[in-house]
């Protein structure tokens, strides 16, 4: 009966621990960063940055705007793309601004009756998903 019972429990642990990694086995690197109080457990980052500003399918005048999203906990450093093209085949202006939650591309204007695309994703301490793409017109 006792040896049920250990087994029992071994069984119960084991599903425990599947389902927390999402049906993965543990890596070495999940184990390092739960052992390791300064290091991030990257399956904890959450969701994609939010666009904040300007807002998806915003009309502006301002040829050379500032863009915001939502900063998130524990995240040290984003990846900013501008585009236009919807599918980010060509990239117009990138950067890992030194911000965390607002990039100005000052290096260069938009141009009037442009259609363009942004998005920003985490890239430390580990890289993210991208953000929803917010399109910008230029009038």
């Amino acid at each position: 009966m006792k040896s049920i019972f250990i087994a029992l429990v071994f069984i119960i642990a084991l599903i425990l621990t599947l389902t927390s990694c999402g049906g993965e086995t543990p890596s070495a690197s999940t184990s390092a960063s739960t052992s390791a109080s300064t290091s991030v457990d990257t399956g904890s980052l959450g969701p994609a940055p939010l666009a904040g500003s300007p807002a998806n399918e915003a009309h502006m005048a301002n040829q050379n705007p500032e863009f915001h999203w939502q900063s998130m906990p524990s995240v040290t450093k984003y990846e900013f793309q501008l585009s236009s093209q919807q599918d980010f085949s060509t990239i117009t202006f990138t950067d890992t601004p030194a911000t965390p939650s607002s990039v100005i591309p000052d290096s260069m204007k938009l141009d009037h009756g442009g259609t363009y695309y942004w998005r920003v994703r985490t890239t430390e301490p580990a890289q993210g998903k991208w953000s929803d793409v917010s399109t910008l017109i230029i009038d």
